[in-house]
């Protein structure tokens, strides 16, 4: 995207540049972030920003810009040390125990035992009347609210499980949810983007999440007539 700083005067007749190079979208970033650690100075909580929010970030640019095992950039990896170094021995965070950080999604970003967040944005009942909206909504349905359309890979839960199931405590963060027949028992069923008809030809994409079949160790949903496979076994 284009690099506007500013306000432009004539926003009827916006004559933007062409899409910024990699190199200037870095150097935008460094110089944005740099002025942001300049400017604060009070730490309130995470949920605000902070000079420490702006230091995590510049690590993690650096980081990024540091380049790869094979092919380094010292100088870059040094920066990124430093920032991170910053945040550490500023006293301000702490990593939480096992127990707490298994409910950290359940914490609210300035709440007394939330000790590891750098910054988050808060939400608060006063600003919404839509749950559906926030991007947390994404997530999860829960009472009706949210959409659920980002969901655990299996490459993801099989990292989560290398050690077995339950010992890696990101797994606490994952609720599944379960289709169940008219006897309420749970039955097999996978989510997938299925095709968005108009006319008879496909217009777009729809998240769908459908009965199956299992055929040769393949799940099977049939949707309108039409059957989508997942090749990994569920369970």
């Amino acid at each position: 995207m284009p690099i506007v700083n500013g306000m432009p005067e004539d926003m009827d007749n916006l004559d933007l540049p062409d899409r910024s190079s990699v190199k200037d979208t870095y150097e935008q970033v460094l110089s944005d972030l740099k002025k942001a650690e300049e400017l604060m100075s009070d730490f309130k909580s995470p949920a605000y920003a902070s000079k420490y929010a702006a230091q995590a970030l510049l690590a993690k640019v650096y980081m990024y810009m540091s380049g790869t095992f094979e092919n380094p950039n010292k100088e870059y990896a040094q920066l990124s040390y430093n920032y991170a170094n910053e945040v550490i021995e500023s006293n301000q965070f702490s990593l939480l125990s096992r127990s707490t950080f298994m409910t950290y999604n359940e914490l609210a970003p300035d709440a007394a035992s939330q000790t590891e967040t750098i910054f988050a944005v808060k939400f608060i009942a006063s600003d919404w009347d839509d749950w559906g909206s926030p991007l947390g909504s994404m997530y999860a349905e829960i009472d009706g609210q949210g959409w659920g359309e980002v969901y655990a890979s299996a490459k993801y839960m099989d990292l989560l499980h290398e050690t077995g199931k339950n010992t890696d405590a990101r797994e606490a963060f994952i609720h599944p949810q379960y289709k169940k027949n008219d006897a309420g028992d749970q039955i097999p069923a996978f989510r997938f983007v299925a095709n968005l008809y108009t006319d008879g030809k496909i217009s777009g994409y729809v998240y769908r999440q459908g009965e199956t079949k299992e055929v040769g160790g393949k799940l099977i949903a049939t949707v309108d007539d039409e059957e989508y496979i997942n090749s990994r076994r569920c369970g």
